[in-house]
């Protein structure tokens, strides 16, 4: 796994490198004005293929360093993963405009930063339907995931809670949608070209030429 990763981050970083020196090579010393005045199609397939990169780089990445771990915790007890450091601080009942929820609270320590994670179980009354809401935590990084499970019968006040971390997963999303705008911008090139070609006036065959000077009519 550990193998076809880096491969998959080494393909993504060659497409990427090759793109910019493609565009390097196509825009020469002519700069922004060099740049602007490259066809739809050129810029199209360049962002398709930047696209690609991240989408490959931030595929691999993911895949090969998700964490996913599951926890028997107690108000009050601590774990690290990943760098960071989790604090149950338990749970309690809430009310919601059409559901009742058990809310649990874990503060996360980061780089000296703390901030609260706030996971629910949801049952809604009406259709009696329950429903588990992840926290979520955005970083530069990547996504970190809380959600709450089950209570533990054998440990009162004990809850069985689900962390994971899936880095740069954003790459993939954000690379999925460069490669469906480059796609739209070479589109929009090939048919401004077809819209140009059919706006030339086709020359008529059968008209007759002129005569030359002298010519009896």
């Amino acid at each position: 796994m550990v193998v076809l990763a880096w491969l998959g981050v080494f393909v993504g970083a060659w497409v990427f490198a090759g793109v910019i020196t493609d565009m390097t090579r196509r825009i020469g010393g002519g700069g922004l004005t060099r740049a602007l005045k490259l066809d739809r199609s050129v810029w199209g397939m360049t962002i398709a293929h930047i696209g690609l990169a991240f989408f490959v780089i931030g595929a691999a990445t993911e895949s090969a360093a998700r964490i996913e771990r599951t926890f028997v915790m107690s108000p009050g007890d601590q774990i690290e993963m990943n760098g960071r450091t989790f604090t149950f601080n338990g749970v309690r009942d809430i009310e919601g405009p059409n559901y009742y929820a058990t809310r649990a609270d874990v503060a996360v320590t980061h780089n000296g930063q703390t901030s609260s994670m706030r996971p629910e179980k949801r049952v809604y009354p009406v259709s009696g339907t329950p429903t588990t809401e992840v926290a979520l935590r955005k970083t530069p990084g990547g996504d970190v995931y809380v959600a709450l499970g089950e209570s533990v019968r054998e440990q009162p006040g004990a809850w069985r809670i689900r962390i994971s971390h899936h880095p740069l997963i954003d790459w993939v999303f954000g690379g999925a949608i460069l490669i469906a705008i480059g796609g739209l911008v070479s589109l929009s090139a090939r048919r401004r070209r077809a819209e140009a070609k059919a706006d030339v006036p086709v020359k008529d065959e059968g008209a007759a030429a002129p005569a030359p000077d002298g010519a009896p009519a």
